[in-house]
């Protein structure tokens, strides 16, 4: 598939999701909404911007390669990347509808002979609700990813399609600065019936986190990672192993970070991430960060 055709295929994707949310909330106003109601209309549109960034060791900050996740040495064939992406939805009462597309891009490819400097990710559909269930300080959110593989990546391997549930849980401590939150999720893929056998069918992730908020602005975090797979005739969530998982790292690792809101719109977020499934040390602990802005 030619480049162009996969962009015009993400911008389709955002396009249809913003303007299907868009006609539900008009059909649903009243006909005589006034002016203001319009500006409520406006203030819905959501639009924001994320990048992440997947560096080197923490012992080898001169290098633009990861670190072997086995031996600490030097991967010339993962180098370090930014993975940019753009987020637009339209908030419908507590749900938001939208769409996200995102990208690698790699400044030096190094020995990388799998990837261009920029590879495309599959766009996604999702549907967010921050606020499902609340009792006293507990609070549950969910979000609905639709992942459409339309990327020359995911069309030469046999993906259609994989979703994303995933659910987000946090634990307040009134008058106290320290508060627990998880992510989870579990992930189904369905595969061309020609490639099916032997694919991953299925994904589960459990992030437990520990906050502790220094300021209003600042909150620094310690979060352990757990990613589990179901492999078609090899058994049931069977752990995968590191060089599966390339640039994503490990099936455990353990994170320490500090997110900081520098404005209302803008926050940023760096983080070290200590691999754990294999041997645990400096030369495979890598720097990380998110940076979000919130253009609307």
């Amino acid at each position: 598939m030619k480049t162009t055709n996969f962009k015009t295929t993400v911008m389709a994707a955002l396009a249809s999701a913003f303007l299907s949310a868009s006609a539900l909330a008009q059909s649903s106003a009243p006909a005589n909404s006034s002016q203001a109601n319009a500006n409520d209309w406006k203030k819905n549109v959501k639009l924001t911007f994320s990048m992440d960034y997947y560096g080197q060791a923490v012992t080898d900050l001169g290098s633009m390669a990861q670190p072997d996740v086995a031996s600490g040495s030097r991967d010339t064939t993962s180098p370090s990347f930014f993975e940019p992406a753009i987020i637009g939805g339209y908030k419908i009462g507590s749900t938001t509808v939208g769409a996200a597309a995102a990208l690698d891009y790699r400044p030096s490819l190094l020995d990388d002979k799998t990837h261009s400097n920029v590879t495309w990710l599959d766009p996604q559909l999702r549907v967010t609700n921050g606020a499902i269930y609340t009792k006293g300080n507990y609070s549950l959110g969910t979000q609905l990813r639709v992942y459409m593989g339309v990327t020359d990546a995911s069309r030469a391997a046999g993906m259609i399609t994989n979703l994303r549930w995933y659910q987000f849980q946090s634990l307040e401590f009134p008058g106290s600065r320290w508060s627990l939150s998880m992510v989870t999720y579990i992930r189904p893929y369905i595969w061309s019936a020609s490639v099916a056998k032997n694919r991953k069918s299925m994904e589960i992730y459990a992030g437990p986190q520990v906050n502790y908020q220094v300021n209003e602005n600042l909150r620094g975090w310690l979060l352990f990672e757990y990613t589990g797979e179901q492999i078609n005739n090899a058994g049931f969530f069977t752990l995968r192993s590191p060089n599966d998982l390339g640039n994503r790292g490990p099936y455990t690792d353990l994170e320490l970070g500090a997110s900081w809101n520098i404005s209302q719109k803008l926050s940023l977020t760096p983080y070290i991430d200590m691999k754990t499934s294999d041997r645990v040390a400096l030369d495979t602990t890598t720097i990380n960060a998110n940076i979000t802005y919130l253009a609307l």
